[in-house]
Order: C-alpha cells, then structure tokens, then sequence
C-alpha cells in the first residue's frame, strides 16, 4: 500500500521548480505570484497524472485518453513559461476534448477501433457533450452543475485563439525572437486550468467512482482539493454506481 503525505505533493513541485529553473524559464528570485500560479497549475497536472495511475487496469479504449491528457497537461507548463500562447490553448482544448473521450469510447468499443480504422469517423465536440448531458450517470448531476456546458465554455474560449476568430486574440509574430512570457497569461491560465480540472475531475470521479474508492487517501485527497466546494458537495452526494 503506497502511504503518501501532502508533503509529497509539495516535493514534487519543488522538483518541478528545480527543472524550470535549470531550464531558465523560471528565475531564482521568481515572484512570489507566478510560483502560486504554477503550483496551483501543478496540483492539477498532478491529479491527472494520479488517474492515469491508478486506472492502469481500465479498458485500452480509456487508457489511451487518460495518458494523453496527463502528456498535454504537463506539456502546458513550459509552453505557459514562454508565452506559447496558441500552443497552450491548443493543449487545453486537447485535455477537454480526451476527458469527454475517455468516457465515451469505453462505452463505445466498437467505435474506437473505427477512429483507427475509418478516416471519414470522428466524433463531434457538440456529439461528445450531448453524450455526456444524456449519460444516466451524469442525468441527476447535470441537473445541479451542467459538466457538458462547463467544458464548453472554456474549449469555445480557446477555440478564438486558436483560430483567431476574434482580432482581439491574434497574435502576429515577426520573428520567434518576438516570443517571450507573458505574466497576465500564466495568470488567466491559470484560473481555466484550475477550473477546467475542477470539472474534469468530478466527471472523473463520478463515472469511475467504486475505483476511485479504493485509491490511496493521499490520492483521493489530492484529487478532491482540485474541486471546487460545490462540486465537492455535489460528488460526495452521488451514489456508487459505476
């Protein structure tokens, strides 16, 4: 049985602080604001990369979203640190789109292996959050926090800057010379990530709830701190049912 502590969590950020420092995105003396920006973005990526352990047994047709939000997580942080602004929403709405993924292709096996197999099948985002809407799991909880509706906000967000819909979000280089960290990105960032894992991680919970019973407490504990209070209230409320 692993027996971990909080202190754990803040080992591995100091770690992750000792990588970003070697890699000078991130300074010796760094503000005080950043470092509390990054550890709270850390504390997400790691109750992601905490699914994607402890749901090692689940179908492949899970599995493989699982690890790949905990790859785009992790990939957000430097990007952040550079001022890749495109990139990290780009990552952001790839970890939105997986976690509906997750859930719909375990349910769909068959389907799975049409997404390798026929070029002409995908799955819509506007598809993948009617199935989360109608899924009898999720009926009762939609009623109280729309999980579907809270995802979309935040991929219709990026989805302008990605694709510069919107002259307010374009962003024209010159050069790469012109790329450089932006601090009132790290912080919005920030505030949609940390939502964003608020509600992933209720989806999470509530689709593998009897497993995520029996995670170790420091890892239930960990993925809980990621919720916000009323999606704490709301998942403490659901029955085992999964």
């Amino acid at each position: 049985m692993i027996n971990m502590t909080k202190d754990f969590l803040q080992e591995d950020f100091e770690n992750l602080k000792k990588f970003l420092k070697t890699k000078k995105l991130i300074k010796t003396d760094e503000s005080e604001e950043i470092i509390n920006s990054l550890k709270h973005i850390h504390k997400v990526c790691y109750s992601f990369a905490i699914w994607d352990h402890n749901l090692s047994g689940i179908k492949h047709e899970g599995r493989v979203f699982l690890k790949e939000i905990r790859s785009d997580a992790i990939q957000t942080l430097p990007l952040l640190l550079m001022g890749h602004k495109k990139s990290t929403g780009i990552l952001l709405r790839s970890i939105i789109e997986s976690s509906l993924k997750h859930i719909y292709f375990i349910d769909h096996p068959i389907e799975f292996i049409w997404i390798t197999t026929r070029p002409e099948y995908f799955k819509s985002m506007a598809s993948l959050y009617d199935y989360i809407k109608t899924h009898p799991l999720f009926l009762d909880i939609n009623r109280q926090f729309d999980i579907g509706n809270e995802l979309k906000q935040k991929y219709d967000k990026y989805s302008k800057l990605v694709h510069t819909q919107n002259v307010s979000y374009m962003q024209l280089f010159k050069s790469l010379s012109n790329i450089k960290r932006d601090e009132q990105l790290i912080k919005d960032y920030e505030t949609d990530f940390v939502i964003t894992g608020n509600v992933i991680n209720l989806m999470l919970g509530i689709y593998h709830k009897k497993k995520f019973n029996g995670f170790d407490r420091f890892f239930k504990n960990t993925v809980l701190s990621c919720m916000n209070r009323k999606t704490k209230r709301i998942f403490h409320g659901i029955e085992d049912s999964s």
